[in-house]
């Protein structure tokens, strides 16, 4: 594996090439991994289009306020019969929505099930779980602008 310490500063332990070093590891652009500066107080001056923030806190064992949840996204395209959805996982519970095909959401017990081998979507012991996923699908939506359906 090529070393990953920056050409400019060989001898340094931490990264100041963020940045390239976050896009050597994930394969994608700074715009796309959301790794723009290099150290924590550039918060400031990231685009308000870019979705994310700092892990410097996170990485300095301070969880606080992290999410503990993420949403995911198929857009279903016109060419193709793919139904579209948006999901949340969590670290447990992992709730699906299928924006094209209303009442066939899924809900998965990702510990009991890791599999999702069992919709547990008509559940009555796990409903107020499944609302509360529901809840945190749509503040995701909402935080980051997605456009919803139902």
């Amino acid at each position: 594996m090529p070393s990953l310490a920056c050409a400019h500063a060989p001898e340094k332990t931490t990264s100041l090439c963020s940045p390239s070093r976050a896009s050597y590891l994930t394969g994608q652009y700074a715009h796309t991994h959301g790794v723009l500066r290099n150290n924590e107080d550039s918060a400031a001056s990231i685009p308000k289009e870019i979705q994310g923030r700092s892990l410097v806190p996170l990485l300095k064992g301070n969880p606080a306020g992290w999410r503990t949840a993420f949403l995911a996204e198929y857009f279903d395209p016109p060419r193709y019969p793919i139904p579209g959805w948006q999901a949340v996982r969590g670290e447990r519970w992992k709730y699906i929505r299928y924006t094209g095909l209303p009442g066939m959401d899924e809900f998965y017990d990702l510990k009991a099930d890791p599999h999702e081998l069992k919709n547990l979507v008509a559940d009555p012991p796990v409903a107020a779980t499944l609302r509360e996923m529901k809840s945190e699908l749509e503040r995701l939506l909402k935080e980051t602008q997605a456009e919803q359906h139902n």
